[in-house]
């Protein structure tokens, strides 16, 4: 009855609005132009009802409050069944060491143990991403939870030695803010590689921080080709000086190679490289001066 009252209430809106829209479109029985009088008793009532009707008129307020005061609760109740309460995105997925943790297969107490060597990490201000790599690897390749856990806590050394280092020079924050350069320099001193080397090369990156890594691999890749430290350590310091970008210095190496094809001797190689580097613009022009001038 409520529903009837207003739908109808809509009807008369309109034809209040617009007092010829009756006229114009009839109703569902085919009349046209019903007297407003008539429009009013099947819509909203007026503004002002006559004396007779305000009784009436107080009896329905009541009772449609004592409706919506009984239906309310009911609705509400509905509603909160009806919308599903998401949980912590933390709780339901887990942080990544939960993840990697519960796969391992490791005892209860093991992976409390592992997990306090994070909980320190953190503590130092180390991110737990600069550690997990070595606990995938050491879950996937089923090493005792020991083993892994020294391994953890050599990489905690190296890592807070590679802050030392990257700190202590200036601009070095930058580095540090990456934590792919910050891991790059633990490796490095994992391998054996001097501190004075890493921080020429860190101290030459200084606005070209993205190519640290990529100049460091030149180090290392001309280290193996059989380059000495100190001549390795100043070539990758001259290809960060150079405009040449750092995903070409890959390149070198490939040039290095080439000049020793056509019998070049490595002295007499890395001399055109380091005097041509600051005079090119990309590595095929420095493959032309070197290998045919």
């Amino acid at each position: 009855m409520v529903a009837l009252a207003v739908s109808a209430g809509a009807a008369s809106v309109k034809s209040d609005s617009h007092p010829f829209a009756a006229d114009a479109r009839g109703d569902a029985g085919g009349r046209r132009g019903l007297p407003r009088s008539l429009s009013c008793r099947i819509g909203f009532p007026p503004a002002r009802l006559p004396l007779e009707h305000r009784p009436l008129q107080r009896a329905l307020r009541r009772a449609l409050k004592g409706l919506l005061r009984r239906a309310l609760p009911t609705v509400v109740f509905a509603v909160l069944l009806a919308v599903p309460v998401a949980a912590p995105a933390q709780e339901a997925q887990g942080t990544p060491l939960d993840e990697v943790l519960a796969r391992s297969g490791y005892s209860a107490e093991d992976a409390r143990a592992l997990r306090r060597l994070f909980e320190d990490a953190r503590g130092d201000g180390i991110p737990a991403e600069l550690l997990l790599p070595r606990l995938e690897e050491g879950v996937a390749k089923r090493v005792p939870a020991v083993r892994v856990g020294t391994v953890l806590r050599q990489n905690l050394e190296q890592l807070r030695e590679a802050r030392a280092l990257l700190g202590g020079l200036d601009g070095g924050e930058a580095l540090l803010a990456d934590s792919a350069a910050w891991l790059r320099t633990a490796n490095l001193r994992a391998a054996g590689v001097p501190a004075a080397d890493i921080t020429a090369i860190a101290a030459a990156a200084q606005g070209r921080h993205g190519d640290y890594r990529q100049a460091t691999a030149l180090y290392v890749s001309s280290v193996d080709w059989g380059i000495s430290r100190e001549d390795s350590r100043g070539l990758a310091v001259a290809a960060l000086a150079s405009p040449i970008p750092g995903e070409s210095f890959a390149g070198l190496i490939e040039l290095l190679t080439a000049g020793r094809r056509q019998r070049l001797a490595p002295e007499e190689l890395l001399r055109r490289i380091r005097e041509q580097l600051p005079q090119v613009q990309s590595l095929e022009q420095l493959q032309e001066r070197v290998l045919y001038e």
